[in-house]
């Protein structure tokens, strides 16, 4: 894990932003807990609320149901658990972050349907950038055909880390309301995880692109994984086995 571009990605949030992450840090301070172990343990928890009324939700015209949702999050997280602890050695101010708003969220998160949809929903693409960008960095660190390119490349990864710190961020604004508020409220709306897609999707490309510039060949392990892993804008709810089939082969 490059633990610098996550300081250069903190670095371009604003002082409140800045403040709200170390609020998070403060409230979840054991870094012991930020593995996948106990992740995956937390999701399942939630999971689980739902796992027996089999509730669903409204996702691009389809009922999705929320259980498929959240098996979608435990995915990732078993994918992080297979390459290793998840923030072994981490500067807990920069690399910890995302992990550490991750299990905030998921403990404080009520078990009010439209919260869960937007916990699982949103964790879903977070999970998803931090996964794909971490490949990315692999082609960073052997990149020798270009230097342009790959500074290109380190460019876009920086930008890529402010968007999950900021969706963080966001999530959190929304914990700070008064409860009564917060019962009804959702941390991430439809529109804001739409947000997150359409912003991602500018940046998938032109990593891909330098990606490309820094290994042609194209032989590379980090270079097929992500020639198979799902874009960010493709993650629809409501289809898994295309998705399920491509970790089955990661």
């Amino acid at each position: 894990m490059n633990y610098k571009l996550w300081a250069e990605a903190h670095s371009c949030l604003s002082n409140k932003e800045k403040d709200t992450i170390a609020s998070l840090l403060v409230a979840e301070q054991n870094v012991g807990n930020w593995t996948p172990e106990v992740l995956l343990r937390d999701v399942q928890a939630k999971r689980e609320i739902y796992d027996k009324n089999r509730s669903t939700f409204r996702c691009r015209g389809r009922n999705i149901q929320l259980r498929d949702t959240a098996d979608k999050v435990l995915d990732w997280l078993e994918k992080f658990k297979a390459v290793g602890n998840i923030v072994s050695n981490v500067d807990p101010l920069h690399a910890g972050v995302p992990w550490a708003g991750i299990r905030f969220l998921i403990q404080v998160v009520q078990s009010e349907k439209a919260q869960m949809e937007a916990l699982f929903c949103g964790l879903n693409r977070i999970c998803c950038i931090l996964y794909r960008c971490r490949l990315y960095e692999g082609l960073l660190q052997s990149c020798q055909s270009s230097p342009q390119a790959r500074q290109n490349l380190h460019s876009v990864l920086t930008q890529f880390y402010t968007i999950p710190l900021r969706s963080l961020v966001q999530a959190a604004y929304a914990y700070e309301r008064t409860s009564p508020q917060r019962a009804l409220a959702a941390f991430w709306s439809s529109d804001d995880i739409q947000d997150l897609e359409n912003k991602c999707q500018e940046l998938e490309t032109r990593a891909e692109i330098e990606a490309q510039i820094c290994d042609r060949s194209e032989s590379s392990k980090a270079r097929k994984l992500l020639l198979n892993l799902p874009m960010i804008n493709d993650l629809t709810d409501s289809i898994s086995s295309t998705i399920t089939a491509i970790w089955g082969n990661l």
